[in-house]
C-alpha cells in the first residue's frame, strides 16, 4: 500500500531491534504526560 510518498509494509522480526529502539524514544516522549515504569538502568518496559 502506498500512501502519497510512504510505503507500508509488513516486516519480519529482523527489524525489532530498531522497532524497540524507536518505541522506547516515542515512550521517553510521552513519559511527560502519562507515568511509565523504567527498569533499573532508566530503560523503559513494555510487553512483548
Amino acid at each position: 500500500m502506498t500512501l502519497g510518498k510512504y510505503k507500508v509494509q509488513k516486516v519480519d522480526e529482523t527489524v525489532d531491534p530498531i522497532l524497540r529502539n524507536l518505541f522506547e524514544l516515542y515512550l521517553h516522549d510521552m513519559a511527560e504526560w502519562f507515568e511509565f515504569d523504567t527498569s533499573e538502568g532508566g530503560h523503559y518496559f513494555f510487553s512483548t
